[in-house]
């Protein structure tokens, strides 16, 4: 009877931190490309989609980490474990748990050290046991990655996410063409990223809308806590 009211009550606690009632060292898919060093999951890249949980899929037989211009870029990020290990980072603020989301980055590594930011998106949290996400920056309407109107502007994107009429997807073969148009021929570094957001500290902040006083407590010093990245290179031509 002792060690059963032990059990429930870790599971209750377990159900209060994250939301879930899976153990709280879910373990992740097996997959032969799955590669995990030092707390964090890999990504990898292939002209072909990389279908889930199917790794000899066609798409995973077409592997680079060098695209030429024209070559759609289809990506398969692996986390370390299942997400819902995540969850409980962060005494005030995890974005697991007040908006079931983490958060994917496409950023271009230009020379000189400097760092742009391409898109960023929010990745659903919609089951506890996710463990890896699949994006396809492609420039079809079936996109994944997508750019609000002010970003395609500035690449000259026109093709919009389907269901999305104030997004745009990525062109890869756009977007490196003007980036080595600035900064030389060479081809341009692009890393995905993909991380969960925490704090454990917050703060009050006081607002006025329409005259009407209100005070938020909202996170301080928010973290990341990154659960995997990888890198590849596009030569636009």
């Amino acid at each position: 009877m002792r060690n059963h009211l032990c059990k429930t009550l870790a599971t209750l606690g377990m159900i209060v931190a994250t939301g879930s009632i899976l153990p709280a060292d879910a373990q992740a898919q097996s997959s032969r490309y799955r590669e995990v060093s030092g707390g964090m999951g890999n990504c990898i890249f292939s002209t072909g989609e990389l279908a889930y949980r199917n790794d000899d899929a066609p798409g995973y037989r077409m592997q680079t980490a060098d695209f030429s211009a024209g070559e759609p870029v289809h990506a398969r990020c692996y986390f370390p474990s299942a997400l819902v290990n995540f969850a409980s980072m962060g005494k005030a603020y995890n974005t697991l748990r007040s908006n079931q989301t983490y958060n994917l980055e496409l950023v271009a590594h230009l020379p000189g050290g400097e760092e742009l930011l391409i898109s960023k998106i929010g990745g659903g949290y919609d089951r506890p046991d996710r463990d890896q996400v699949r994006l396809d920056l492609v420039r079809s309407g079936d996109c994944d990655f997508a750019l609000d109107p002010a970003q395609a502007g500035r690449w000259g994107l026109g093709i919009r996410k389907q269901g999305k009429a104030t997004k745009f997807c990525p062109d890869m073969q756009v977007i490196t063409a003007a980036l080595q148009r600035q900064h030389g021929s060479a081809p341009i570094r692009y890393c995905v990223q993909a991380y969960v957001p925490w704090s454990d500290e917050t703060r009050t902040i006081r607002t006025e809308i329409r005259g009407r006083i209100e005070y938020q407590r909202r996170p301080t010093n928010v973290q990341r806590k990154y659960v995997a990245r990888g890198c590849f290179t596009y030569d636009a031509g």
